[in-house]
């Protein structure tokens, strides 16, 4: 699929097509949107800090594989904070969503080569939507901190898949046969999409994804999530 990938330059902004081509795949592909002096410092920010591996904890994916996360809701002072903020990630998620947005939260994923587990489909707002957000006026930016392929388990995204709105309110843990039958529909109106990448391309996305299990190399990414709002200014460095 080449429609919803454009190259960062500094003149990058959310055109007309840009904006189609989001609200009809439910994503957009933004290569070098960081560059590689900035993941290094993000990957090197991240690898140091010891309260990344205190609060990780492991999910089962069900296949003998399994895969490491941490979140957090605060933006600090910090590198991952600051990239959060940027104008470049919060400022096109602000025209993305149409409107003020707030820092929901940011998680890393890591998996461990060979052993990293997958992320089986799900659609993010339907764990946000337990957690308060009544809304779906919210995105996620996936950046990718290490060459993501399919061997080492990258995104897969079904495009389109936004207006599910039976993915969004079922419960992963509990309706996952609903669920499966649901993805295997939407096939008849968008093939499921593999998105390979390197660790400069970032993904801004409300779609239904998934990730499978790394069979080579290790691989992490990471990605601040936003939910649109009427409230306070959001503060962007």
């Amino acid at each position: 699929m080449t429609e919803s990938i454009y190259p960062f330059t500094e003149d990058f902004d959310v055109t007309p097509s840009v904006q189609a081509d989001f609200d009809k795949n439910g994503y957009i592909i933004v290569r070098s949107l960081l560059d590689s002096e900035e993941v290094k410092l993000l990957k090197d920010a991240l690898e140091s800090d010891e309260g990344i591996i205190r609060y990780a904890f492991g999910r089962d994916d069900g296949e003998g594989g399994r895969s490491r996360m941490v979140l957090w809701n605060q933006p600090g002072n910090d590198i991952t904070g600051v990239m959060a903020r940027c104008e470049k990630v919060a400022g096109t998620m602000e025209k993305l969503l149409g409107g003020e947005v707030y820092h929901y939260h940011t998680k890393l994923m890591m998996k461990d080569a060979r052993t990293g587990g997958a992320f089986v489909w799900h659609q993010d707002y339907g764990y946000w939507y337990e957690n308060g957000c009544i809304f779906p006026d919210m995105g996620t930016v996936f950046i990718a901190l290490d060459q993501a392929t399919q061997e080492n388990g990258c995104l897969k995204v079904i495009p389109g898949s936004t207006g599910l709105v039976e993915l969004i309110t079922c419960a992963l843990e509990t309706r996952w046969g609903l669920m499966w039958n649901v993805l295997q529909r939407s096939r008849s109106f968008s093939p499921w999409c593999m998105l390979s990448w390197s660790r400069v391309t970032r993904c801004f996305s409300t779609v239904t994804c998934s990730t499978a299990a790394s069979r080579t190399t290790a691989t992490s990414g990471a990605g601040p999530s936003w939910w649109r709002t009427t409230g306070p200014p959001t503060t962007r460095s």
